[in-house]
């Protein structure tokens, strides 16, 4: 287990910039997840897993002594087993399947929701930052060539993607939240979007005055 401790010695030490750390943490959950993916280890794992779950339940079900609702019971966790998938997976799922335009109470009299300017409003300024981080970062690198090193590439370009997954993130958890504000009027999106942008600002806005705080105090 004493690679457990190095790892453990490499994080905590406060030598080490926190981009190296960054850059070893990004590039080894993406090793983790390439290799994992290539070698199907939790694929087998959660397929032998779902193989165990349905056949007992089937035996659940089948069983002759199985009252009722039992078996009503053991029937919705077995199609809940099977169709159950994982958290990547599920993201995938939605980006592939994602409609830019809502179609819903496409048969009322309601105005219908533009899911491409909600995310905009809600969680737009984060969205672009992630998209914008990684070119950006690579072009401020190679207008540097006589500072380029093998290292300082890995570790730039492993904050970079740590800071883009952070936004993307921070996007899709203030989409989340402005999703949970109903529709203000129902003539129109527009002051739902208006004040999604105004939650999303906040923050930004809330940082911008600490930083200027901070630095007026030196």
């Amino acid at each position: 287990m004493s690679y457990i401790n190095d790892i453990t010695q490499f994080i905590f030490d406060g030598n080490r910039k926190l981009s190296t750390k960054a850059t070893v943490v990004v590039f080894v959950i993406i090793g983790i997840l390439a290799i994992d993916n290539i070698l199907g280890f939790s694929y087998s794992y959660n397929t032998n897993n779902k193989i165990e779950q349905v056949q007992k339940l089937n035996s659940i079900i089948n069983n002759p002594h199985t009252d009722i609702v039992t078996e009503g019971f053991a029937k919705r966790l077995r199609d809940d087993v099977i169709n159950r998938e994982d958290f990547i997976t599920q993201s995938f799922s939605f980006v592939r399947n994602y409609e830019w335009i809502s179609e819903e109470n496409t048969q009322s009299n309601d105005v219908v929701r533009s899911d491409f300017w909600f995310h905009v409003s809600a969680g737009g300024w984060y969205y672009l930052v992630s998209i914008l981080v990684v070119p950006l970062g690579l072009i401020i690198m190679f207008s540097n060539l006589n500072k380029l090193s093998f290292v300082f590439f890995f570790q730039r370009l492993g904050g970079a993607l740590l800071i883009c997954i952070i936004f993307w993130g921070s996007g899709f958890l203030f989409s989340g939240l402005c999703a949970l504000i109903p529709q203000i009027s129902h003539s129109t999106w527009l002051w739902n979007y208006l004040l999604n942008g105004a939650i999303q600002m906040l923050p930004i806005l809330i940082v911008a005055r600490m930083l200027e705080s901070k630095k007026n105090e030196h």
